[in-house]
């Protein structure tokens, strides 16, 4: 009889969480137009968030290697690129950025590791959405050493922009967003993205309505991640920057 109790209280206890996350999960117009913004900032072949990292991984793999094998006394090694311009035409997506970076590598008690500061500004055009933004960021790369089969980064990135939506409602975004970079972690070799997350606070005007959210993003791997926002979850290809339905 007791067992008969118990079970029966569990499934009013699990039917209970179930109705809650149903309720949860309601229709969220607002937080889908936003979902597919923060994806589009994603997106690696939109110049995005994804591809600056795999940008500069690559080329802290560069210059370390370089480093390793001449040695390195000084306290400070660094090199800048005063500025960078890319763009991509005759394809799907078109895109033109022109970046402003600094960065370097640190010998710092006998640890090596990269800074990196950026101010990018540009535009791209998609299928799905198309933006104008500009971008700061100031990073932090560890796991420089030859034991580590990763690169960790930390730091923060801070975004401003307007994006027009062409997909349903076709609702024009203007935003702002402050986004701290959690121990995301890239594959020295692949320069693959596997790991860390993202606390993303954005907050603007969705034809003339306001919204504000503190989202976050977890990458997958495997050129996937996950937007969380007020409850509801969105799987992003950062390849490309979009929702996957």
């Amino acid at each position: 009889m007791k067992r008969t109790i118990y079970f029966l209280l569990a499934l009013l206890v699990s039917g209970t969480m179930f109705m809650g996350c149903e309720e949860k999960l309601a229709d969220d117009p607002v937080a889908d137009q936003v979902a597919e913004d923060i994806a589009s900032t994603l997106g690696s072949s939109t110049s995005g968030i994804s591809s600056e990292i795999q940008g500069v991984s690559l080329m802290v793999n560069l210059y370390s290697l370089g480093v390793k094998s001449g040695g390195i006394t000084d306290t400070v090694y660094s090199t800048a690129k005063s500025f960078i311009s890319l763009n991509e035409e005759g394809t799907q997506i078109t895109f033109r950025y022109d970046y402003d970076l600094n960065w370097g590598l640190v010998l710092e008690n006998s640890i090596l590791h990269a800074y990196y500061n950026s101010s990018i500004s540009g535009s791209f055009d998609a299928p799905r959405i198309s933006a104008s933004d500009e971008r700061s960021t100031n990073w932090k790369l560890t796991g420089l050493g030859g034991g580590s089969t990763e690169y960790i980064l930390n730091g923060r990135s801070n975004r401003a922009g307007t994006t027009q939506l062409k997909i349903e409602d076709q609702v024009e975004i203007t935003s702002t967003s402050d986004i701290v970079f959690n121990n995301v972690t890239v594959n020295k070799e692949t320069l693959e993205i596997t790991g860390g997350s993202l606390d993303w606070a954005i907050a603007g005007v969705i034809d003339g309505e306001s919204f504000s959210y503190d989202a976050t993003v977890v990458y997958k791997g495997d050129n996937l991640a996950q937007i969380n926002i007020n409850g509801h979850k969105y799987s992003v290809n950062i390849e490309i920057g979009e929702i996957e339905e």
